[in-house]
């Protein structure tokens, strides 16, 4: 069986080295994983479900300063019309 993982034209060797740590925290089987991922899904979705709700707050407040707004200026003009 041929990986072609390097090829003639170039090879770099930059004698790193690492340290193989293989314990209990970071080892995986498919369960472990299964749940992490679950965990994930379920931080996500939480989150986004955060953002939609401040997103809904930050509308109303926005729709809610828009009238105020609009209720001032009605208010503030002249209770004899325009002046000359």
């Amino acid at each position: 069986m041929k990986l072609n993982l390097y090829q003639r034209e170039l090879i770099a060797i930059d004698g790193s080295k690492f340290r193989a740590s293989n314990n209990k925290d970071n080892c995986y089987n498919q369960e472990v994983l299964e749940k992490k991922i679950a965990n994930i899904e379920k931080n996500i979705q939480e989150y986004l479900r955060c953002i939609d709700e401040a997103d809904k707050k930050v509308l109303i407040r926005m729709k809610h300063s828009s009238e105020m707004t609009t209720q001032r200026m009605s208010l503030s003009e002249h209770p004899f019309g325009t002046v000359k």
